[in-house]
């Protein structure tokens, strides 16, 4: 090719053309003594390839360096194909650049490049996608060869890839998953079995599976191992989930089928017991003398005692079935309440305590009548028996938005803070079993799951020589036709309760703390207030992975992690758009003005300093929780 400069136009020619350009090109032989216009080329080339060609042709004669370009041309039979265009350009005769060159068409070699390529880009994006990294062990298995993904997930530099010695990737590893790995590896290079391992890295709480297999080169003796390899954590966290899960249903069905068995046995002799004692009591013509009734009496009230706790037992058992299920149903309260008011009457005058008059308005609430029947008439009983010789008991009703709460009070000795936090433990009876008061310390279990069953919920307000107060929650007709949502299902699903105070109840907090005493202190706590659900993550990785997965409302935060400092906990919270607005209060001992000055400017919304005042922590989580919108200081 001939490039002329001439004024005012440039133009181009051919200076040679072989007769192989006819074939190709369809242009006509040009033998070195003519010339023939180079456009005729620049016409054949793709409009989306052209101007690069153009281009680098510039790029050649202002340089004067080696033209080489591909693009793609129309052929004389209309086909699309690949050329490859080399050229050396020079300085001709009058200062014109000539270029010396050859193209050929190079279909074939481009149509396997590029489906090189396009494999290449699908792995790439399958990689991606499935988070896979590659690994390959060399010949012997003293070394290895880690790219960018296994690089990174091995808490590697970043490059391209990584080669290290097996000793070296060993040591990435914690000490006691060495041995197992090391002799898999062995084992691998000694067989033809595949090697699927799982280890954890000894700088994090990472969870790594590696699958590989030998590969043998052809025309050579050379042997390499080469797999995959993925972070696992997430998986083997779902699969221990997934068999606690499992083991506690294959434990509670166990456990209500040993207890119906007992049931079944203890029943037995206890009908024979119970049914001639009542035959004994009934029986005119040999009527027993007083000191006799009395034992029957006392044999009677002990047989009826242990039928309760057989009862209860099986109650237990039924509603903590993950099938259990109540059927709910507009009911009037009022009128409900007054019939267990009525059965309980002949208790309340045994003791010498007083009833009250149950108000006769109407009290609409979503329930199922068996089952708060049964809570009220605990309540009540309970009421009654703990209560004050000449005390009252009190039976309220009163509404909320979308909830109908009923107050059950007496005036008896009430109970501590510390005896509150045990209430609702089987069998506890806080001491009340050295009273001579009859109960097995599952009623009031119970009556709570009933509750919950229902869609609502039982709380407590008690102190010391005052008394105590139970209150029932109900969702009303109204709260369940705006919500359809919100019905009566299986234990456990959580209850959405209409009405500030119940949204404000109904949370989850997430606290991130790894001292074992300092846990255990807000689980107390957090028994004060049944309906706050507390998760416990004892890393900082771990806790950050659990409020993106769970949303909760409220994240506690210890300053002083065994992976991480608080500081870098809400770092990353605040660096994720899941958690960025997620209120979150540094909870630690670290008292220091500046340190709570740190961690405000770093994304915290509070800082609470230990040792905790418990009521105020659990007036302060009640505000935090009713309002999420934290007033967020500035730095």
């Amino acid at each position: 090719m001939e490039r002329h400069d001439a004024e005012p136009d440039e133009f181009m020619t051919f200076a040679y053309t072989s007769d192989a350009a006819h074939a190709v090109f369809g242009l006509a032989p040009v033998s070195e003594r003519q010339a023939s216009d180079i456009s005729a080329l620049i016409d054949l080339i793709l409009a989306e390839d052209r101007r690069a060609f153009v281009d680098a042709l510039d790029e050649s004669r202002l340089t004067l360096t080696p033209l080489h370009e591909e693009c793609r041309i129309i052929g004389p039979d209309g086909a699309v194909e690949w050329i490859e265009v080399r050229a050396v350009p020079e300085i001709g005769r009058g200062g014109d650049a000539v270029w010396h060159g050859f193209a050929a068409v190079v279909t074939g070699r481009k149509s396997v490049e590029l489906d090189l390529r396009r494999s290449k880009d699908l792995w790439e994006m399958a990689a991606i996608a499935t988070g896979l990294g590659i690994v390959q062990f060399d010949n012997d298995a003293t070394s290895l060869t880690l790219d960018h993904r296994a690089s990174l997930m091995h808490l590697l530099p970043s490059a391209p890839t990584s080669r290290l010695g097996v000793d070296e990737w060993l040591a990435l590893l914690r000490p006691e998953d060495r041995a197992p790995v090391s002799s898999d590896l062995r084992r691998a290079c000694d067989s033809q079995e595949p090697l699927v391992i799982r280890y954890r890295l000894h700088a994090t709480s990472a969870i790594l599976e590696l699958s590989a297999h030998r590969v043998a080169h052809a025309h050579s003796r050379l042997v390499e191992i080469v797999g995959t390899c993925r972070d696992v954590t997430g998986q083997v966290s779902a699969e221990l989930l997934r068999r606690n899960k499992e083991a506690a249903e294959r434990a509670s069905r166990a456990k209500s089928e040993f207890l119906s068995r007992v049931s079944h046995e203890l029943r037995t002799p206890l009908n024979g017991i119970l049914g001639f004692a009542q035959l004994m009591a009934l029986d005119a013509k040999n009527a027993l003398n007083g000191v006799q009734l009395s034992r029957l009496k006392t044999l009677q009230m002990a047989g009826n005692q242990l039928l309760a706790l057989i009862d209860d037992m099986l109650e237990i058992a039924r509603i903590e079935r993950e099938d259990f299920a109540l059927e709910c149903g507009p009911l009037d309260a009022a009128v409900l309440a007054q019939a267990c008011v009525t059965v309980v009457h002949p208790l309340a005058t045994e003791l010498g305590v007083f009833l009250p008059d149950v108000q006769r308005q109407p009290c609409p609430a979503m329930a199922n009548v068996r089952a708060l029947e049964q809570v009220l008439t605990n309540l009540l009983s309970n009421a009654i028996k703990y209560n004050r010789t000449g005390g009252r008991v009190t039976l309220t009703m009163r509404s909320q938005p979308g909830l109908l709460l009923i107050d059950v009070g007496d005036e008896g000795r009430g109970m501590t803070k510390e005896q509150q936090v045990r209430l609702f433990q089987p069998f506890d009876r806080l001491g009340a079993e050295r009273s001579g008061i009859p109960g097995s310390g599952l009623g009031l279990v119970i009556a709570r799951e009933l509750m919950r069953a229902m869609g609502g919920d039982l709380s407590v307000q008690s102190a010391p020589k005052v008394g105590t107060t139970f209150t029932v929650a109900l969702p009303t007709p109204s709260s369940v036709e705006k919500s359809p949502s919100r019905v009566c299902g299986r234990l456990g699903a959580s209850p959405s309760p209409s009405g500030e105070e119940a949204v404000a109840a109904m949370r989850h907090v997430l606290y991130i703390e790894d001292e074992a005493v300092n846990v255990l202190l807000m689980e107390e706590v957090f028994r004060l207030r049944p309906n706050w659900r507390l998760t416990v993550a004892g890393k900082g990785a771990e806790g950050v992975g659990c409020a993106v997965k769970e949303r909760p409302d409220l994240v506690l935060v210890d300053m002083n992690l065994p992976d991480m400092s608080g500081l870098q906990v809400i770092e990353q919270l605040r660096a994720c758009d899941a958690t960025r607005h997620l209120p979150c209060i540094a909870l630690s001992a670290d008292a220091l003005c500046e340190q709570i000055d740190a961690a405000l400017r770093a994304g915290f919304d509070e800082y609470w300093t230990k040792p905790i005042d418990i009521t105020r922590v659990l007036e302060d989580l009640a505000n935090a929780l009713t309002d999420r919108h934290l007033s967020r200081p500035t730095a």
